[in-house]
């Protein structure tokens, strides 16, 4: 990994392509344009638009733990490295001071998940505290456990299922599952409500996992997984504004 030093003094914001970029796109579009030009991080202060309501309340939950308890999540998350100020105990390890002068230092967390997986073993929970207490509970298991929304219940027993990924992009996944069990695909992107999938090509609806990403109810058996990023709200803004444009067309003649 090469990592260039932070600058001392103020922050600098050049006109770059990637700056504008956002500038520019619509807030819906905010998560997907944010992984197309490589942004792959999780909970920051400063998102840079890549973020959803839900990652904030995780974030905020998370602010009120001691670092070696924020571990569970950044894993799940699929956080390998976090920048801080602060001096981390483990299991974060010191990779390279970025700037001396302000103390911020580059850390290493072993662990983290795949962006894929299957999750056989299923609990619900009624609240976020109570999904997030799930995690850090050492009986968790992230290869085959998944917690999500709902009357607390628990189903389903451990079984390892290794998921094939045939196309993995900003803005599509394509996989292929053979379980012997019912369970729950686990995308670590953010959940957002265009988030469209098929299994078997079938039109199926994703749910929010862990708190805040994307997951597939996914029956017993070998199928095909789609979930990508549904282009109607693009499509629904392209109308809207040929029909402002048409307005205000009509209005001045």
């Amino acid at each position: 990994m090469h990592v260039d030093p932070h600058p001392v003094g103020p922050a600098t914001f050049p006109e770059s392509p990637t700056r504008l970029f956002y500038r520019r796109a619509t807030a819906e579009l905010w998560p997907l344009t944010a992984a197309q030009v490589g942004t792959g991080y999780a909970f920051d202060d400063d998102p840079d638009g890549a973020y959803s309501d839900d990652d904030r309340e995780v974030r905020k939950r998370l602010e009120d733990l001691p670092w070696p308890e924020r571990a569970a999540e950044l894993r799940l998350s699929g956080v390998t490295h976090v920048v801080s100020d602060e001096p981390l105990p483990e299991p974060f390890r010191e990779l390279q001071v970025l700037n001396p002068a302000e103390g911020v230092r580059l850390y290493g967390l072993a662990g983290a998940s795949p962006s894929v997986r299957f999750a056989t073993h299923l609990l619900r929970r009624p609240n976020l505290e109570g999904v997030l207490s799930v995690h850090r509970d050492p009986a968790f298991d992230p290869v085959t456990d998944a917690v999500f929304a709902g009357p607390t219940s628990e189903e389903g027993q451990r079984t390892p299922v290794a998921p094939q990924v045939l196309r993995e992009t900003a803005s599509q996944l394509v996989a292929r599952v053979d379980a012997p069990a019912p369970g729950l695909l686990v995308w670590s992107r953010t959940f957002f409500s265009p988030w469209k999938a098929t299994v078997d090509d079938v039109p199926a609806e994703p749910i929010r996992a862990h708190g805040h990403l994307v997951g597939l109810p996914v029956p017993a058996g070998r199928h095909g997984v789609l979930v990508y990023w549904s282009v109607i709200p693009v499509l629904g803004a392209v109308i809207l504004t040929a029909v402002g444009l048409l307005g205000a067309a009509h209005l001045r003649r």
